[in-house]
């Protein structure tokens, strides 16, 4: 669920890590997520130093996945037995 409007939002520095929630990811460290752009919208607003994690099954990893100019690729991937960092 998304925070409600009234909500005060979180404020990341480069002491934070976001681990961010997604369907598929690729090597290109590119997400699908859930269809309503909040994570990017956020990023976006907030540009910082935040470390931004997914965790994933190895099967929601793959090579190539579409991806937008206003797409912000996370920094690394973690699956079982593999991490990937950029």
């Amino acid at each position: 669920q998304e925070p409600k409007s009234t909500a005060q939002p979180a404020v990341p520095d480069d002491t934070t890590l976001i681990i961010v929630p997604g369907i598929v990811f690729d090597r290109k460290f590119h997400r699908i997520g859930f269809g309503k752009g909040f994570y990017d919208r956020y990023f976006s607003k907030y540009p910082c130093g935040a470390a931004k994690a997914a965790v994933c099954y190895g099967f929601q990893l793959l090579d190539e996945i579409p991806s937008d100019d206003h797409d912000i690729p996370v920094d690394a991937i973690i699956t079982p037995g593999t991490e990937l960092f950029r």
